[in-house]
């Protein structure tokens, strides 16, 4: 059976470096039905999705260019909506009431969040589904879910799942961050096999979370990984520069060595110990 490389391969008629494709992520969306994000050059993509759309009738897909949150809306972009506190005051000043539009107080509450280098993901998503019920975790970054572009996906009830994989995933381990249903979630940032970025957003949180999924490799061979890992988060910050950012993940680093490494990143980093001994990061204020 081909793959979804395979398939987009034979779409444009080219090899997918020719293409311009980076990246291809498999997407559980939380109404059961499973989406495909394909990260690729700037200046190739208006061809890349010209020829998915020749063949969409035929693989029965709907094929479109995704404009991110940032573009649509950039820094100073005034949103147009309905502020239901708003409203209810013009109605009070009117002599009205209208308990549709009362003034709204959300609950919001800190985000739960959790890291675990799986090690193989398919055989164990009851044990999983276990974890993240009983911790009431809200999102949960995996590291070496050990997943090809031919496998599905993590499927968990009311989570999504936000992955990334390529054509050699399972030696390139593979990393994956799971949100609950209750949240909504992007992927965002520059596309690498070793790492997924996701930006969390909700009414019970207060302001929306940039959560990283993270796996360096071994030895002196991970060190072009952390290089191209500090650029990316340069560009990542540069598109969010006011959302919290959380990296979470299998470093193979000590505590005093990912010190080091953080000095190599925008911003300042408060390096976290979680169980096991092993560092968590996050961006501070």
């Amino acid at each position: 059976m081909p793959t979804i490389w395979d398939r987009v391969a034979r779409a444009c008629n080219l090899p997918l470096e020719a293409c311009g494709v980076q990246k291809i992520d498999r997407v559980l969306q939380s109404i059961g039905s499973t989406r495909f994000d394909v990260f690729c050059d700037t200046a190739r993509s208006a061809f890349v999705l010209r020829r998915l759309q020749t063949f969409s009738g035929r693989w029965e897909w709907h094929c479109r260019y995704h404009r991110p949150f940032i573009t649509r809306h950039p820094p100073g972009d005034a949103l147009h909506r309905i502020d239901p506190n708003q409203a209810a005051q013009r109605l009070a000043a009117q002599g009205e009431r209208d308990p549709a539009h009362a003034p709204v107080n959300p609950i919001t509450k800190p985000l739960r969040i959790a890291t675990l280098n799986i090690h193989g993901a398919k055989k164990k998503t009851v044990d999983l589904q276990h974890l993240l019920r009983s911790k009431k975790v809200d999102a949960m970054a995996l590291q070496e879910t050990l997943l090809r572009s031919t496998d599905f996906g993590i499927s968990i009830p009311h989570f999504q799942c936000f992955s990334a994989l390529g054509h050699t995933a399972a030696a390139q381990r593979g990393v994956s961050v799971l949100i609950c249903s209750g949240f909504s979630g992007e992927v965002v940032g520059p596309a690498h096999s070793n790492w997924v970025f996701v930006r969390v957003s909700g009414q019970e949180i207060s302001t929306p979370t940039i959560i990283g999924s993270i796996y360096l490799p071994h030895g002196a061979a991970s060190r072009p990984t952390q290089n191209q890992l500090a650029a990316d988060l340069v560009r990542l910050t540069n598109g969010y520069p006011d959302t919290p950012l959380v990296l979470m993940g299998d470093f193979n680093l000590d505590l005093e060595q990912l010190q080091r490494l953080s000095r190599d990143w925008p911003g300042i980093f408060q390096i976290s110990r979680n169980d096991g001994d092993r560092p968590t990061v996050k961006q501070k204020a």
